[in-house]
Formats: structure tokens, sequence, C-alpha cells
């Protein structure tokens, strides 16, 4: 079931779906007619017999817990609010790096033109494991995720200072702050930055380091 327990290590295998894969691969197939049909042919008596099968399999997303998870990003806020993505990520074919802007994106509600991706290069990244298929986006882009979350509370307080307000009743909606008490006055990101940097003498950029505590799978059944 899903959240459940790796029999093995404990781990948790997360949101993975066997039930699900299993029943509509069932229903694709057109399991129960396929079978039947089978039954019928082998009372023909003849030389072979018929029968239909399937397979279950799954692929885990990490290293944990065989190994310590661990992966490191850093967004930062450029002076035309901007943002770039640092990551030991390198793309090989299967859209790493724009799955890494596609979540920095969503939690900062900006468009992904506005997010670039820096590939990996070992001089001057992190250190890292592997950019490998089967945990880049579950690893990499809870790290990317936790780090944009925590630049956009960093922008929460620069623009509660701007405002000069609380940094609790600051709303964020579209790459715009306001104030909930008067949405008409906004910041953007290169607003924030300007005061971040001119008036705070503060730099606009974080750096996180997610650790993995589960190791969820992926479901594939094959009829």
């Amino acid at each position: 079931e899903p959240y459940g327990r790796d029999v093995l290590h404990g781990a948790s295998i997360e949101n993975v779906r066997f039930r699900d894969t299993l029943i509509q691969g069932r229903e694709r197939f057109d399991w129960e007619n396929r079978k039947n049909n089978c039954r019928a042919r082998n009372q023909e008596k003849g030389r072979y017999r018929y029968g239909v099968g399937m397979a279950l399999c799954s692929h885990t997303s990490s290293f944990y817990p065989y190994l310590t998870e661990i992966a490191t990003s850093t967004v930062s806020i450029q002076d035309d609010g901007s943002v770039i993505v640092h990551a030991p990520v390198h793309d090989h074919g299967c859209g790493t790096t724009i799955a890494m802007k596609k979540v920095a994106a969503e939690v900062l509600e900006i468009p992904l033109e506005k997010i670039q991706v820096i590939e990996c290069d070992t001089e001057n990244m992190p250190y890292d494991y592997g950019c490998y298929a089967s945990r880049t986006t579950y690893v990499f882009g809870l790290s990317v995720k936790e780090c944009a979350e925590k630049i956009l509370e960093r922008g929460k307080k620069v623009a509660a200072a701007k405002f000069g307000c609380l940094p609790i009743i600051i709303k964020y909606e579209d790459g715009l702050f306001y104030m909930e008490p008067a949405p008409e006055q906004k910041l953007t990101w290169k607003d924030v930055w300007e005061y971040s940097i001119f008036t705070l003498c503060q730099d606009l950029v974080e750096t996180v380091t997610y650790n993995a505590h589960a190791n969820p799978g992926t479901a594939a059944a094959h009829f």
C-alpha cells in the first residue's frame, strides 16, 4: 500500500501505486476476456496451452537507506529579478535541468524563462554522488524546492522591511509581494533585490543541503 515500509530496510516507499498500476493494467489488457479466450482454446485439447500473465516491478528513487543521501543546491536572486539555481546536475537527455527549473518556478510562481539552472562542474559545485536518473528529480528536486522556499521567506522579510511592516502580513502571488491590508502596493523581485542590496546590505542567496529519509518507488506492470 502507499506509504508502507520496505520489509527489508524499513524505509518508507512513499506514494508508490502498485495496486492502481495493476488495476489499470488489468483493464487496458482486458484481462478477464483474454483469460476466458485462453480457457476456451485450451479446451480444444490441441498441442499448445495458452494463458495470460503479468509481471510487477519497481525502481528506487534514491540511495537511501544504503547510503546517506544528500543533495545541495543554491538559489540566488539577480539584479533584474531573475533567478539562478546552482545544483550539481547535468542534462543527460531526459530533461534534468528543465525539471529543476519547473520545481523552482512552481515555488516562486515566476516564468521558466526567468530561471537559469547552472549545470554541474566539479570544480565549483558541491559534492554529490552523481546525477543518476532515478534520484535526480526526487533528491535534487526536493533540495531545489526547499532552497526556493527559503529564498522566498527571505524575500518576504525584505519586503516587510521595505514596507515597514511585520513579515506575517506579507503575501506573495505570481512573483509579487504585497501587504495583505494594501494589495495595490506591490514589489517585484527586482525591487526586493535592490532594497536588500543597497539598504540592508544583504545578498539574496540561500543554500540548502537536503537529506533524503525515504526511498519512494515507481510502479510498473507488464501484461
